[in-house]
């Protein structure tokens, strides 16, 4: 029999063991679920995001449609986020979408053409290391394809502290705009 067999199974063995009791230090959090129905929430804000420098000349992915004339994002909430934009404390379960879209041209005008994602916060306490929101991006009309996952903090959250004073929400409802 091979010697270095027991050995390397004994090897093999301390490794799963100190990997296993190195992740249960680790918290896993939950998925943030993507947010049926959110088109029947209270719309907050559109806005257009230009094209990129030299936009136009990059080649699409596979992952990502291409956006040669810019994107438009619209914002909604749900229940308890109206009451974070009211009071300025944005409760557990407060739900924050942004869907985007890539502009298209139509003769002298842009329109909004094929979703490119759908962006979702939401408030809960388990996600202290991103301000207490939970953040996902579902990739153009799935519900399923997620493209941030445990990228949160450096690909949602980084840029969310800039609204640390606003609890890191970006949009504010118009002051003449009545919230229901």
């Amino acid at each position: 029999m091979n010697q270095r067999l027991p050995v390397c199974l004994v090897a093999l063995l301390a490794a799963l063991a100190l990997n296993l009791i190195a992740d249960e230090s680790v918290p896993v959090l939950p998925a943030v679920a993507y947010p049926e129905g959110y088109r029947s929430w209270r719309h907050i804000s559109s806005a257009v995001l230009p094209p990129k420098e030299g936009a136009a000349t990059v080649q699409p992915s596979k992952e990502k449609a291409p956006a040669p004339h810019g994107l438009i994002h619209h914002v909604y909430a749900n229940e308890a986020a109206l009451e974070g934009y009211r009071t300025g404390h944005f409760p557990e379960g407060a739900v924050l979408i942004a869907d985007w879209f890539v502009l298209e041209p139509r003769g002298p005008e842009l329109i909004q053409g094929p979703r490119k994602s759908v962006n979702v916060m939401i408030r809960d306490a388990r996600y202290s290391a991103t301000g207490g929101w939970g953040f996902e991006d579902f990739q153009g009309d799935s519900h399923t394809i997620r493209n941030i996952g445990p990228k949160a903090i450096t690909a949602c959250f980084e840029c969310h502290r800039r609204a640390a004073q606003h609890e890191f929400v970006f949009t504010t409802l118009k002051e003449n705009a009545p919230v229901p």
